[in-house]
């Protein structure tokens, strides 16, 4: 709970009728996410590191790393993205709740935003960002740009800000365009084949569209069409894209999209 730049943790013991404030827990946080198989353990993301519980939330441990994803199989599998330097980005991985870390691959030349993971294999790896989308492929990481699908926003610049694998398909992949106080993005592109190529998905909510995230609670911004509800109100399509709609909510699996909860790692931070 709390606002755009910092946050608190609160816990409900009484199925959410009344709730208290965690000490010591403000923050920045950037990932949420509950042990899948133990409800006990969960893990808190934030930008100079993060923190664990593993009595349900009561007590909390500080982790070194600054975790930014969770692999769905195996919940001890989390992962880290820091950045050694302004221009580079370095992501880790512990298989015992971040206490001991890992590098996957080498440095990636370029601003990373975001990472996630297939939800069956935890070598195969997802990064967004400046440039944009990686692929680990469990040996080495590759490149994905406009010879694979992914378009340039209105400066000819590749600028995603998140990636989100599908928890309940393996190879489908989501990757949105964020160029807020920049200029108009092209909104979101699918890949049903792990990353290899890609696909716009913004069907009816149009071109002008750029999507970013404050953790894992995602927000658009139309650059000129702004509905108040998706489902109330159409956006002009292009004549290239397919004229379905978009639905509001979560939708059934994957394949309905959803704008406002790509991933789909455990209950939201309030």
């Amino acid at each position: 709970m709390g606002g755009w730049d910092e946050q608190v943790l609160c816990l409900s013991l009484d199925d959410g009728q009344s709730w208290h404030v965690v000490d010591s827990t403000r923050r920045a946080y950037t990932f949420f996410a509950w042990h899948p198989r133990n409800g006990a353990v969960v893990y808190v993301g934030h930008a100079g590191g993060a923190l664990r519980s593993e009595d349900g939330a009561h007590t909390w441990q500080a982790v070194e790393q600054p975790i930014r994803a969770m692999f769905r199989g195996d919940g001890e599998i989390v992962y880290a993205l820091v950045r050694p330097s302004a221009t580079t980005s370095r992501i880790l991985k512990s298989t015992d709740r971040g206490r001991r870390w890992f590098q996957v691959g080498a440095d990636i030349d370029a601003q990373v935003r975001d990472i996630d993971v297939d939800p069956v294999n935890s070598d195969w790896i997802y990064a967004a960002g400046i440039g944009g989308v990686w692929v680990f492929d469990g040996l080495t990481w590759s490149t994905r740009g406009t010879a694979d699908g992914l378009e340039p926003d209105s400066f000819g610049g590749l600028s995603y800000g998140s990636v989100a694998a599908c928890p309940r398909t393996p190879g489908v992949v989501y990757a949105a365009q964020n160029v807020c106080w920049r200029g108009v993005g092209h909104g979101v592109y699918r890949s049903k084949d792990h990353g290899r190529t890609w696909r716009n998905l913004n069907l009816n909510l149009g071109d002008d569209l750029s999507l970013g995230h404050r953790g894992d609670a995602r927000w658009h911004r139309m650059a000129r069409h702004r509905p108040r509800n998706l489902q109330a109100r159409r956006c002009r399509p292009s004549s290239s894209r397919p004229r379905r709609r978009w639905r509001k909510g979560l939708g059934r699996g994957c394949r309905s999209p959803s704008i406002e909860r790509l991933k789909s790692v455990g209950p939201a931070a309030r």
